[in-house]
């Protein structure tokens, strides 16, 4: 089954935009992968699954590009607390209407299932953040 995605984000300046040297290969086997602990949040919306993954040691923190033009804070009420193993994240965002991704880990999963590229990352130094929308 073929969907058409579209990411949606800020326009970030160009300096905080991640590379195609930071993509995820989707053949990569999750035991390959340097996966951090994260969290998720799943809601049923009119439009469709809305999923929220974050890193869990990125919770509660707030990140912002050069000059503050994109701002934002990971909070426990909008990502969840609970740790979701990567396998389960990954099948949530495979039928997902809409992603919020925080964290590095967050972001790899999503470019794992083939829903974010480097091109739709913004990039706050430490961690990543990308969203997307099925249109």
């Amino acid at each position: 089954m073929s969907r058409s995605t579209r990411s949606r984000r800020a326009q970030p300046s160009t300096d905080t935009t991640t590379t195609a040297a930071d993509a995820v290969d989707p053949d990569t086997p999750l035991e390959e992968m340097m996966l951090a602990p994260v969290v998720m949040k799943q809601r049923d919306t009119q439009q469709g699954s809305m999923v929220a993954v974050c890193d869990e040691h990125d919770l509660g923190k707030t990140f912002s590009t050069d000059h503050d033009r994109v701002s934002l804070t990971a909070n426990h009420d909008y990502y969840g607390t609970t740790v979701v193993d990567p396998e389960t994240v990954l099948a949530e965002l495979r039928r997902a209407s809409n992603a919020n991704l925080v964290g590095n880990t967050a972001v790899k999963l999503g470019m794992k299932a083939g829903l974010i590229t480097p091109e739709n990352v913004i990039d706050f130094g430490t961690s990543k953040h990308a969203q997307f929308m099925s249109l």
